[in-house]
């Protein structure tokens, strides 16, 4: 996923998975210059998320939709809200990330993860408002999948009312 996202969509991607003890795990980080990534990487355990989630991250993880960060987000690690909000800033930083978006991952209204699509400083004003929008509209087109209407083929669908005709 990280692959096909980077560098289409963004600088550098990230998939964080619910493990099945509840605490999220970093599966995949992948930037477009692979230089920059350490050669420890950046995958693992995470902090588990906080009873009552503050962090972007944690707030996806606990059921939120998608959400745009801004430079204006990107906080000093030290202002961090909790653990695994101070591990989100610390890729952030790492990554040189001016704007970035972190969507849910979901299967059958069920959050399994997060995706996170980040994009530095590097980029001109033009194309950064059209890449917010393109990484927000990406980040929901998981949604429409857990649409009642998508689990049954057309043909099992029961027929809506018939459709009015206007006369003048």
């Amino acid at each position: 996923m990280c692959r096909i996202l980077v560098p289409q969509l963004a600088d550098w991607a990230a998939v964080d998975l619910i493990e099945d003890d509840g605490r999220p795990r970093r599966v995949s980080v992948v930037h477009h210059d692979p230089d920059v990534l350490p050669v420890g990487g950046l995958t693992g355990a995470l902090p588990p998320v906080p009873e009552v989630p503050a962090g972007p991250l944690a707030r996806v993880l606990a059921g939120a939709g998608p959400l745009l960060l801004t430079s204006a987000d990107m906080l000093p690690v030290a202002q961090a809200a909790d653990p695994l909000h101070a591990r989100q800033l610390e890729l952030f930083a790492q990554l040189g990330t001016d704007t970035a978006v972190v969507a849910p991952l979901r299967a059958r209204r069920q959050v399994l993860g997060a995706v996170t699509v980040g994009r530095g400083t590097g980029r001109g004003r033009a194309r950064r408002r059209g890449l917010d929008a393109g990484l927000l509209q990406r980040g929901t087109s998981a949604a429409p999948a857990d649409h009642p209407r998508r689990r049954h083929p057309p043909s099992d669908r029961r027929p809506g009312p018939p459709a009015r005709r206007r006369t003048r």
